[in-house]
């Protein structure tokens, strides 16, 4: 202690060190060390922009989305309360034919979904014009190619590689 009283620059450099790491902390903690976002570009903007609709064009992709809501919305509300009846089976000490019952189910509210999905793009693709159609179909393949990123649902590589068929490698 004595030694940092006697050479005052010492003492000055750990104090400044010290109001340094306060800040850097205050800094993390309160979250201004993340980048500014950019706004996420709804997709109708980019159906306006990219296929340059009219103002009759736009009111009906505004009115069929609208409608696509709403119902997505429907059918999604619907699964997951099927999927919460499901999962609170487990007590249950028969209940096979309920889960036959209600996994079924699921997996019909899952196929209204991807052709409520379908029949809406189909419905915006009809009020296209045959050029604005070429514009559409080549969006639609970006943006399904984009949804068909290879690994695995987390995004996560998995450590150490892999070996025959996905499964980690041995370590004999």
């Amino acid at each position: 202690m004595n030694s940092l009283r006697n050479n005052k620059y010492i003492g000055w450099v750990v104090i400044l060190l010290a109001i340094l790491n306060i800040a850097l902390l205050a800094f993390i903690w309160t979250g201004r060390n993340q980048l500014p976002k950019k706004p996420r570009r709804a997709g109708i903007m980019v159906f306006e922009e990219r296929l340059n609709l009219n103002e009759t064009q736009k009111r009906q992709l505004k009115q069929l989305r609208d409608q696509h809501f709403a119902k997505m919305e429907k059918l999604r509300s619907e699964s997951r309360e099927t999927r919460k009846e499901l999962h609170g089976l487990w007590a249950e000490v028969d209940a096979s034919n309920k889960v036959t019952e209600l996994s079924q189910r699921m997996g019909t509210l899952h196929a209204a979904i991807e052709k409520a999905t379908f029949d809406h793009f189909a419905q915006i693709r009809a009020i296209c014009s045959p050029e604005q159609q070429k514009i559409f179909d080549e969006l639609i393949k970006d943006v399904l190619r984009q949804g068909e990123r290879p690994g695995p649902p987390n995004g996560r590589k998995p450590r150490g590689g892999q070996g025959p068929e996905g499964l980690p490698p041995s370590r004999n």
